[in-house]
């Protein structure tokens, strides 16, 4: 409590603490006397030196006496409020309420510093307690107190350092779980970052944030952190963070927080000590264990295919950590389910006449991570036809079940372009079914053709006018569409012969195979069915005996270069 501050009587300190270097061990004594309640201000109270001598100490004045040391030239009033229980004078006592308003349980501590004046009642403490509360705006200020007793605040180890005791509060950490500790002096209290001074708790960061992970993301050839950071309004969100942002200076980490809407607090000063807080957290962290590898995208890595949690590499098939920046949706999109038997049935439907088309969009679809080994980055496959009924949404189900899931794979028709863009940097060398295109104007077909066949996300200007990169991506995107993507590309002005040539367009016309009483129902429904139990089957054995191959970029120039001398076309050209 106020303990060691302010003081009247005689009472002397037990003998250990002579010397002693642990304040907390006094602090813990006093809790023991007086309760837990007081602890918040106890450090306050052990560097107060003693007021001058006066010739005597009557009934609730302020008394004399001798000091014991603590472990340095300092000292403190042997006697205080806390051991007078309230015996002092009114303004004294009325000043530790001030204070005892602020402690965890202000009424517990008021009667504790209050029930040992003769005069004392229960309802007048409340009552004084109370008033504080109504007429004032904060605690006790030390500049109050000083008013009362200047010859002992004017020899205090904190004076001009806090504005109250308050500040000197060193408060219990909040029972929250942290993957990993705080680093020391740190903690979180009161649903905020503090770090611990001298005694003194400083504020960091004005809600828990912490370290969840840190890793090594072998994608974008950057050390990493996973934060946590527990949001007064939004909740719990997790934040990657790349560890060279806190290097790069506050410019590079202030255009963090701001693109991540994280605001520490009101001040510089909180987005400051919230930068070194983070950066004494990871150099504890680096001390006690290694980074583990972590995959942001698909596709090949390191010599590797990620597909999914496995990496597929010439020696096997290893199972991989995936980023916080790959959705939980894509976790899960990459499954093995069922029987291959059964999912090759399905394709047995293309081996009919007329199918062709419909067999070449499957073969590109996987073939797609060669496209890797290629001068290419991207192109667009348009399945076309203006009915409805003839297996254009079935054969990009089918695509997507080489890999995964179809229906958690494919980008629907309410996704906006941004996020389409998004999903092909995530998959990278895998192939993307976009469905229904239909209603995008021809600007935006140009826009998209030309995008794609790009490979990279646009880029983008942060809040300091610089230019952030965006992801990249090498495979073929699919579509089905019930108006001509070349016608519109042709009826737009702006659009060019290049955006043609990274288009294919497959016209899918009515046959015998989805022809039936009601449009291709009950061929497409017999294949969604085995689909849905079989899927993500074909893509980990192709990619098996693709690791395998000694030479692959040589093993695919060879056969692009057959391609064009015997066809005499060249993609992208």
């Amino acid at each position: 409590g106020v303990g060691c501050a302010i003081g009247s009587g005689s009472q002397t300190l037990p003998a250990w603490i002579e010397g002693a270097d642990d304040i907390a061990r006094v602090s813990l004594s006093l809790s023991r006397r007086i309760g837990s309640t007081g602890i918040a201000v106890s450090r306050w109270m052990l560097w107060m030196r003693p007021v001058p001598e006066v010739a005597s100490s009557t009934e609730n004045e302020i008394g004399g006496g001798t000091c014991s040391p603590i472990g340095c030239p300092r000292h403190f009033v042997q006697n205080a409020i806390a051991a007078a229980r309230g015996d002092v004078v009114e303004p004294l006592w009325y000043l530790a309420l001030g204070v005892a308003n602020y402690c965890t349980d202000p009424d517990a501590a008021a009667t504790a510093w209050s029930d040992g004046h003769p005069n004392y009642t229960a309802q007048e403490t409340s009552r004084k307690l109370q008033q504080w509360k109504q007429n004032t705006t904060g605690p006790a200020t030390c500049a109050g107190f000083e008013r009362a007793n200047p010859a002992t605040c004017s020899v205090c180890h904190y004076r001009g350092k806090v504005a109250s005791p308050v500040q000197l509060s060193v408060p219990a950490p909040d029972p929250i779980a942290v993957v990993h500790a705080l680093p020391y002096g740190y903690r979180i209290a009161n649903g905020r970052v503090v770090r611990v001074v001298d005694g003194v708790a400083l504020p960091v960061c004005n809600f828990p944030l912490t370290v969840k992970a840190r890793y090594f993301d072998r994608a974008q050839g950057k050390a990493m952190a996973l934060l946590e950071a527990a949001m007064p309004a939004e909740g719990t969100k997790l934040v990657e963070l790349p560890i060279d942002t806190l290097a790069a200076g506050k410019d590079k980490w202030t255009a963090f927080l701001f693109n991540n809407s994280i605001a520490p607090g009101p001040t510089e000063a909180h987005t400051a000590s919230t930068r070194i807080f983070l950066m004494t957290y990871l150099e504890e962290l680096q001390s006690k264990a290694k980074p583990i590898d972590t995959y942001s995208r698909f596709g090949w890595v390191d010599g590797g295919f990620i597909l999914g949690t496995r990496r597929f590499h010439a020696s096997g098939v290893d199972d991989v950590e995936l980023a916080s920046t790959v959705t939980a949706d894509m976790r899960a999109a990459y499954e093995t389910r069922g029987s291959l038997d059964a999912w090759v049935s399905v394709t047995d439907y293309f081996n009919a006449p007329g199918m062709e088309y419909y067999a070449m969009c499957v073969l590109i679809g996987m073939g797609a991570p060669l496209l890797a080994f290629t001068d290419l980055d991207g192109f667009v496959v348009s399945m076309y036809s203006p009915e409805s009924g003839t297996g254009k949404t079935t054969t990009g189900h089918i695509i997507n079940s080489i890999w995964g899931n179809p229906k958690t794979i494919q980008i629907g028709r309410n996704d906006t372009m941004n996020a389409m863009y998004h999903t092909l940097v995530q998959q990278h060398n895998l192939p993307a079914y976009f469905e229904e295109i239909t209603n995008i104007t021809g600007e935006e077909t140009s826009d998209f053709v030309y995008n794609v066949a790009h490979g990279r996300e646009r880029r983008r200007l942060t809040e300091k006018a610089t230019l952030r990169e965006g992801g990249s991506w090498k495979l073929p995107v699919f579509t089905s569409t019930n108006r001509s993507l070349v016608s519109k590309l042709q009826n737009n002005k702006l659009a060019s012969e290049g955006e043609l040539q990274r288009l294919i367009e497959y016209p899918f016309c009515r046959n015998a195979v989805f022809d039936g009483g009601q449009a291709g129902t009950p061929t497409g429904l017999k294949i969604a069915a085995i689909l849905r139990e079989n899927h993500g089957l074909a893509g980990p054995k192709l990619l098996s005996a693709i690791c395998r191959v000694p030479d692959l970029q040589a093993l695919v120039a060879s056969a692009y270069g057959a391609f064009q001398a015997e066809f005499k076309f060249e993609f992208g050209a």
